[in-house]
């Protein structure tokens, strides 16, 4: 998952994801910087196992707008 921001913070810094399958979830938080030397980038892999759909990702913006796609 690779968010974009359209008005400000294009590459949507600060963003959460949470992702859900059955009674699972997982939570990506988006933030380039890593550890000293180290980076994280700015897609988002979720490893879903044997699962083939997701039941709902949200979306939630550091200016605390939440979406939600089921």
């Amino acid at each position: 998952v690779k968010l974009q921001g359209t008005v400000s913070n294009r590459d949507a810094i600060g963003a959460h994801m949470i992702i859900y399958v059955g009674s699972q979830s997982w939570l990506h938080e988006v933030m380039p910087s890593g550890s000293h030397g180290s980076q994280n980038g700015l897609v988002a892999h979720f490893g879903l196992g044997s699962n083939t759909m997701v039941d709902s990702l949200h979306i939630i913006y550091t200016f605390g707008v939440v979406l939600c796609f089921l």
